[in-house]
Formats: structure tokens, sequence, C-alpha cells
């Protein structure tokens, strides 16, 4: 007897038709293709981003350290500088106290002594390289380190000396570059210069 076969009887678990076939395993392809690749720049990037990361905040850290440090050093440096400031303006003030009440013909008359007791207060400071006093003509008139001065030697030109002939400046910080004292070539120095007031208050020198 023939069988006659009806949809309600067709068989779902037969073979897929070949186009099916394909397709499914072009598919599969692609997903495993797309895997590896997600792979490999996970791979890639994942580790260049920690890198990226992790140094940024390495060199955050360096920065601070590095900030501090230098804080530091300029803390230290400022008060150094401030200690040789202040060194500075007492040798100035004790000169300057030496030679109150003396006139520049009479620090001239006792310059050799005068040059002795100045060269004294500054022979245990190391930080002093130099201590003058100059006339109200911008002549010198005593030295710690030189005797008998060069009165010839105009010191008129000086941006201290200017700065202390007018009234109501008393200190002045002076940054030059001059010959080494000791013979070498030129170094560069600072001075720390007092103005000089005679009995009335005008200017008599630094």
């Amino acid at each position: 007897m023939a069988e006659l076969a009806s949809p309600g009887n067709r068989d779902d678990t037969a073979m897929p038709a070949p186009g099916r076939l394909a397709s499914s395993r072009i598919g599969a392809a692609f997903g495993a293709i797309g895997t590896l690749r997600a792979l490999l720049v996970g791979s890639i990037v994942a580790p260049l981003l920690f890198a990226t990361i992790g140094g940024y905040f390495s060199l955050r850290a360096a920065q601070d350290r590095a900030a501090a440090a230098l804080g530091e050093a300029v803390a230290v440096a400022a008060e150094n500088t401030t200690k040789i400031l202040d060194t500075h303006a007492l040798v100035a003030a004790r000169i300057d106290d030496l030679l109150t009440g003396l006139s520049d013909g009479q620090v001239r008359m006792q310059e050799r002594a005068l040059h002795e007791r100045i060269a004294q207060q500054v022979q245990d400071l190391p930080q002093v390289a130099a201590a003058w006093a100059i006339d109200s003509a911008g002549h010198a008139l005593v030295s710690a380190r030189v005797f008998p001065v060069d009165r010839e030697l105009e010191h008129s030109g000086r941006e201290d000396f200017r700065a202390l002939q007018r009234p109501g400046t008393q200190t002045f910080i002076w940054a030059l570059r001059a010959r080494s004292l000791d013979g070498g070539g030129p170094q560069p120095y600072f001075t720390a210069s007092r103005r000089r007031q005679a009995a009335d208050g005008s200017f008599a020198g630094i």
C-alpha cells in the first residue's frame, strides 16, 4: 500500500540544506575571528592602559617628591641667605659705630689702627670677603683687606653709593661681578651697604 506524506509527518530533524550549513559555518568562523581579535586587542590595550595609569601615578608621586625636596632646599637656602645678610648688616653696623664721631680726616690719620680693628672683626667670618668705608665723595677711607687704601679710586658711580645718597634709605643689597680678591677670575659677589650719616643727618658715605 502506498503511503502519502503529509506536512504533519515531515521529519524536522532532517539534515539542513547545504546553503544553510555553509552560512552557519561562515558565521561561526567570523565569530571565532572576532573573538581572537578581541583577545588580541585586549592583550595589547589592557597592558598599555595599566602601564599608562601606573606611569601617571608614578610621575605624580615623583613630582610630589621633587616638589617637597625643592621646597626644603629653598627653605634651607632662604635661611642661610638670611643669616649671611644678617652677618653682613651686623658688620656694617659695627664699622659704622667704630667710625661714629670721627671726621674723614681723623679716619685717614687713624687708618692703620682702624684697618686692624675692622680686619679683626671679619677674620672669623669667611662669608665676608671685604669690608670698606667710603666717604661722601666716593673715595675709600679704610678697608679690612687693604692697607693703605687707594684714595684715588672712584666709588661714587656704584649703585649702592647712589642709592644710599638718597635720604630714607639705610641699607642696600647689591649683586655684582668682581675680580676675586684671591687673584682668581671674576666671581659673583653681593654687598650689604649701610648709609653713614653726619650729626646733622646729611650723607657721610657708605
